[in-house]
């Protein structure tokens, strides 16, 4: 079912980008709230964070949406009011409004309904601030006493009148700028007769939290509604009658915390019982433009200095084009060639400097930290141990790391599965950890640094590790080795096999674990990304797992190397040294060249034959090009080095899908098309063969 917003898709993605960004933070620091409910910073930014969504939502004229939060934000406040205790049944509650309130902002992506259910989830939030202890809403309402309207104030020819009464958040930055809106908003809907303050007393200094004001010729539900989309501002619109004074009307009035606004923010009527306002039949919830926001459309934000300094950098680059132009210019002429060359050589020179700036500025602008896909775990985590009966810790370090966003939309689904392993099969119960020694409470350390041009996360428990006997076990159940070969396994390699797919030592399949996929998606999704990743474990002490991944996917450092004619790039961070060999140096072992490099026999593979080309072994010397993917090593045999040089990595496009041996490819400055060698891809079929053999 459609739904339209009123709503330019500027104004849609401002919105969409504000809201992502609102339920991560609640969806942390609940779980933060779990643990602190003492702490009052933590309430305080978390009702700050669910009343700007609540705002936003009334904005959009999302008023389902507000609904859900205007309750939440009720909860959160008698909490911060001291009048609710958290409770793990609190916590859920407010897990499940959000993931309502998420499903719903994933409606104004789409502008489709969800068709999500939110009455269930309004009852429990009402149920929670309903039943809580303290002092109620007369004393509070005695807190903002209302002056008495003058009896002048409402003219003879007026037979109906509405008195409006709005509170300002106490903790608002601009009290009289909110006033200030709540009058505009009234003069443009009604015919206000007398409000206390007036626009002409408001000015920056303005310090009060209430507005009163006297109306007529109004719509209540209509000014309710309009209310509702200022921030910081609850209103409450009501009949009036010239017999009641400042103190009736306070003693009718409910505190500012527990307002409503039924019809504004599509709240249950106190009174009725009713259930919040819902789209109506056509699935429209405001009339007017529909935001058409493209849900792959993909955002960084950045600082305006950094968009001045690329701005600067651009002028620069025109200026040297320019240059450029004018030395042409000149050279057609036929002016003096050796002068206009050494002007074309410092433009150059220039130029190039220009570029790199560039390409560092927008690398930096494409940096996003890690805490985008941390921030999602703490929740995880909870859930999931308390469906296993377990209890978990999860630390998180190092969420201010940097990285590309290409990458971390990437590695989300790896992370999932070592997090959800390492509660599954890492952690044991509490009462196995404290026979063995151990804190009830298992601790799981999610971390983040750089290194050089990588970033590395590291995934770490301190469970129950992976016995390398158990994997060596299974893998000759499972028929993926005989007992023989399975013997001769080191215990790194029978750690490695827990990547295999379909490999798992799960005794039953359940709804988190069993059928061997998740740690060959692991694997999978980091080669994909040119990363890699190792597995160390101690039985009884804890399993690590170490991702190492590429700073960007955009622009890499790569080694250029010939082969039969053809130009080939090899990632520089997989190279760990190139030499020139003579054919006496290499030796023939099991049918497969191998040589030795720094005492240790290096595996050799031919480009030239892995890629059919001819002519390959023909040369008296060729050149090795020694590389690493984690802790295999592979010599990869080339007719020539062509020195290093950064590439722009371009995919090779669904036309011609994957090729083997091949990552991509890259332009080169003459226009030829190089490709980019999958260094994992060559390492893994050598160590194949070679194991064949």
């Amino acid at each position: 079912m459609e739904m339209n917003f009123d709503l330019t898709p500027e104004e849609a993605e401002v919105f969409l980008q504000e809201a992502d960004e609102l339920i991560t933070s609640l969806d942390e620091n609940f779980v933060r709230l779990e643990r602190d409910d003492a702490d009052p910073a933590l309430l305080q930014d978390i009702f700050r964070s669910a009343h700007t969504l609540k705002g936003s939502a009334g904005m959009i004229g999302h008023q389902a949406m507000a609904a859900v939060m205007h309750e939440m934000e009720t909860t959160l406040d008698r909490l911060r009011q001291g009048q609710l205790h958290v409770t793990v049944e609190l916590v859920d509650t407010l897990f499940a409004a959000l993931d309502v309130v998420r499903a719903m902002v994933e409606e104004v992506r789409t502008s489709q309904s969800s068709g999500v259910e939110y009455d269930d989830v309004l009852t429990a939030l009402r149920a929670f601030a309903e039943g809580s202890q303290g002092t109620g809403g007369r004393e509070a309402a005695d807190d903002h006493p209302v002056p008495p309207v003058p009896e002048d104030a409402l003219p003879p020819d007026v037979e109906q009148a509405f008195l409006v009464f709005a509170t300002i958040a106490q903790d608002s930055v601009a009290p009289g700028g909110r006033a200030l809106q709540v009058l505009l908003a009234l003069d443009q809907s009604a015919r206000v007769l007398w409000s206390q303050p007036t626009i002409d007393d408001l000015d920056e200094e303005w310090s009060e939290h209430q507005v009163l004001a006297l109306i007529t010729d109004a719509d209540p539900a209509q000014l309710e509604q309009l209310l509702s989309t200022i921030s910081e501002v609850e209103s409450r619109v009501m009949p009036y009658s010239p017999a009641e004074t400042g103190e009736s009307l306070s003693a009718s009035l409910p505190s500012p915390e527990s307002q409503k606004a039924p019809e504004a923010e599509g709240a249950p009527d106190a009174e009725k019982g009713s259930s919040p306002q819902k789209p109506s039949g056509d699935g429209r919830v405001a009339s007017g433009r529909k935001p058409a926001v493209d849900g792959k459309t993909r955002w960084v934000r950045t600082s305006v200095e950094r968009l001045d300094k690329l701005m600067n950098l651009v002028g620069e680059l025109v200026i040297d084009r320019n240059r450029l132009f004018q030395i042409r210019a000149r050279l057609l002429d036929g002016e003096n060639r050796e002068e206009l060359l050494m002007h074309l050589g410092d433009a150059i020179s220039h130029l190039s400097w220009i570029t790199d700036q560039l390409q560092d500025e927008v690398m930096r602008a494409r940096m996003v930290p890690v805490s985008q896909v941390f921030n999602k775990f703490p929740r995880l985590v909870r859930g999931l141990a308390r469906d296993l009966g377990k209890k978990v810790e999860l630390v998180i370090e190092g969420q201010d790391t940097e990285l590309d966003r290409s990458v971390i939309e990437l590695i989300n689904d790896p992370l999932v599965h070592l997090i959800r392993n390492a509660v599954d099969h890492g952690i044991e119960p509490p009462e196995e950890r404290v026979a063995v020694g151990k804190p009830e409470t298992g601790r799981i350390l999610l971390s983040a640094r750089s290194e050089e041009n990588h970033i590395i996360i590291t995934v770490e428990d301190d469970g129950q590790g992976i016995n390398p006997d158990k994997i060596r076990q299974t893998a000759v159940a499972r028929g993926v080795l005989d007992e023989e070969a399975a013997r001769h396994l080191s215990d790194d390699e029978a750690l490695d096999l827990i990547f295999a797919p379909g490999f798992s030592t799960a005794k039953k399949v359940t709804e988190l674990s069993g059928r061997g996929v998740g740690m060959d998606v692991v694997r999978t999704n980091v080669e994909r990304l040119n990363g890699t990743v190792r597995v160390s474990s101690q039985p009884g002490a804890g399993t690590t797992f170490e991702l190492r991944l590429p700073l960007t996917l955009a622009i890499m450092p790569a080694l250029m190397v010939s082969v039969s004619d053809q130009i080939y790039a090899i990632p520089l961070a997989s190279v760990m040294s190139t030499l020139k060999v003579e054919s006496g140096q290499i030796s023939n072992v099991l049918h497969q060249g191998v040589m030795t490099l720094r005492d240790r026999v290096l595996p050799l593979l031919w480009l030239s034959d892995f890629f059919g080309w001819e002519n390959g072994h023909q040369a008296d010397s060729c050149y090795v090009v020694a590389v690493r993917w984690g802790d295999a090593q592979v010599g990869i045999v080339v007719d020539g080095l062509l020195g290093q040089q950064d590439v722009v990595v371009k995919p090779l496009g669904y036309q011609i899908g994957d090729i083997p041996g091949i990552a991509g490819g890259t332009i080169m400055g003459d226009g030829t098309v190089a490709l980019i060698v999958d260094v994992p891809g060559l390492v893994e079929t050598t160590l194949r063969e070679r194991k064949a053999a």
